[in-house]
């Protein structure tokens, strides 16, 4: 039996998206499912490199290892992890890198 995961998202210019998703159990959402649960990770992962562009501003002093690790980690994302929505459509299956 499949389930359908209705997620809300709510933009910052105050738009509030609802997406109805099939979960991974379809046959003919599953495509649907993989290629919103790969936006949901990127969407999450951006975020995170977006609060971390500051590192790398030209009068700060260079980034140290540890801080272009976590960058490149949270780049690589998408092509390492395999994501997947919980019953409340939040992202489950991935393992984030520790910000230094």
């Amino acid at each position: 039996m499949s389930n359908l995961i209705k997620h809300t998202q709510e933009d910052e210019d105050g738009t509030i998206t609802v997406y109805e998703i099939w979960d991974e159990n379809t046959d003919s959402a599953g495509e649907n499912y993989d290629a919103y649960c790969q936006f949901e990770l990127r969407r999450k992962r951006d975020a995170l490199l977006l609060a971390t562009d500051w590192w790398g501003v030209s009068d700060q002093t260079t980034m140290t290892s540890a801080q272009t690790a976590y960058r490149a980690a949270l780049r690589n994302l998408p092509a390492t992890a395999s994501p997947k929505l919980d019953s409340d459509g939040k992202l489950t299956n991935v393992t984030w890198p520790t910000k230094p």
